[in-house]
């Protein structure tokens, strides 16, 4: 008997395809709403220092390795993106059309938020409804799977074995994408990861910060990186950002810290280290492979 037709649905939140791209990509964040010149023209400016995000090409790559992966298993691996094409309705309905039946849905942000997760799952279920189908399981968080806190902890070590022995006197500040202060569960989320982190790798002076929020009124989720950067300014410290809630580089990881909080660390006198996302490394394709295979044992 034929198997059903299975496939996997990767979502990222996207990024412009060029500079020329910023104004239209910006529009679609604000929901149609166009930004002012000076808003277009900051984060062109921000896209341009690190010469263009890599988002796309970093997930169309998970997307590959994730279909090398599971092919033999029968899958296959579709991507879509929340604020760029080729979107997220679009993919549903693609599945759908080519006789897929069974669909699941996995957001690349393994702490989960109604504004951020819960925001991709809703496109998916605003698409399956629109055209129909198909049935679909969604993956809601995932940040305690075993590989990748084996991930993070691999990376400190790997770091560690560099340092001079001087600077075992080192903090390390777990970083996430800031959001409201409401999204509480996101917090505990992001906590449990580094807390789990911090006792595998062994980590005696640790911290969870925030950093890219938005210029938006209101109480959002901190401390601030770069202000725990500048508290930590102190003969003989250096400070390691360990950006557990990024899976893949871009503007966020590429300009917010390499370029901005790793220049206030400097302007500090504090040595600065960042450590990598899990782009395509095989312990994320392993991750998002399990959860392929078992999305209701995900966090």
């Amino acid at each position: 008997m034929e198997r059903p037709r299975r496939a996997v649905l990767l979502m990222a939140y996207g990024s412009p395809q060029g500079l020329e791209d910023v104004e239209r990509y910006y529009t679609h964040i604000l929901g149609g709403r166009r930004p002012s010149p000076e808003a277009v023209a900051s984060l062109t400016r921000r896209y341009a220092a690190i010469g263009g995000s890599p988002l796309r090409e970093v997930s169309e790559r998970q997307r590959r390795a994730l279909q090398e992966r599971l092919a033999a298993e029968g899958w296959e691996v579709l991507l879509g993106f929340k604020h760029a094409p080729p979107y997220i309705a679009e993919m549903v309905e693609q599945a759908w059309r080519s006789g897929v039946e069974e669909l699941v849905a996995i957001a690349l942000a393994p702490h989960y938020a109604p504004q951020s997760v819960g925001s991709y799952l809703k496109l998916v279920s605003d698409a399956v409804a629109a055209c129909g189908g198909p049935p679909w399981r969604a993956v809601r968080a995932w940040h305690l799977h075993p590989s990748l806190i084996r991930f993070w902890v691999d990376q400190i070590a790997a770091l560690r074995r560099t340092l001079p022995q001087a600077a075992n006197s080192v903090v390390w500040l777990f970083s996430a994408h800031s959001l409201p202060a409401t999204a509480q569960d996101y917090a505990q989320a992001v906590e449990a990861t580094a807390r789990r982190v911090a006792q595998e790798a062994g980590l005696s002076r640790w911290e969870v910060v925030y950093q890219s929020r938005p210029q938006a009124p209101g109480e959002w989720l901190g401390p601030e990186l770069e202000g725990r950067l500048l508290a930590w300014a102190q003969p003989g410290v250096a400070v390691a950002v360990v950006p557990i809630g990024f899976i893949s580089d871009h503007l966020e990881t590429l300009y917010d810290l390499d370029v901005q909080a790793r220049a206030t660390a400097e302007r500090a006198g504090v040595t600065f280290f960042r450590l990598p996302c899990p782009n395509d490394q095989p312990a994320l394709i392993e991750v998002l492979a399990d959860l392929a295979r078992h999305p209701e044992a995900a966090s």
